[in-house]
């Protein structure tokens, strides 16, 4: 991902891998790749999965029915 701050709530290097330019994205590209670098799909699932539109609308469903309820 491009290290930009629209990115900030994920965690450099734990989360995702992130490069602020073309030679820094060739860097992480070569290590993903070449098996250098440490998977992060499962750290970046765990990170975004709270972003995904089926958890929000369940979240709000739970809040707005708890709302209705008082």
């Amino acid at each position: 991902m491009r290290d930009i701050p629209v990115f900030d709530w994920l965690e450099k290097d734990k989360d995702c891998y992130m490069a602020s330019d073309n030679a820094e994205f060739e860097q992480k590209i070569r290590g993903i790749i070449e098996g250098t670098l440490p998977d992060l799909r499962e750290a970046g699932f765990e990170a975004v999965k709270d972003k995904n539109l089926t958890a929000v609308e369940e979240k709000l469903v739970e809040a707005y029915s708890c709302t209705v309820k008082n």
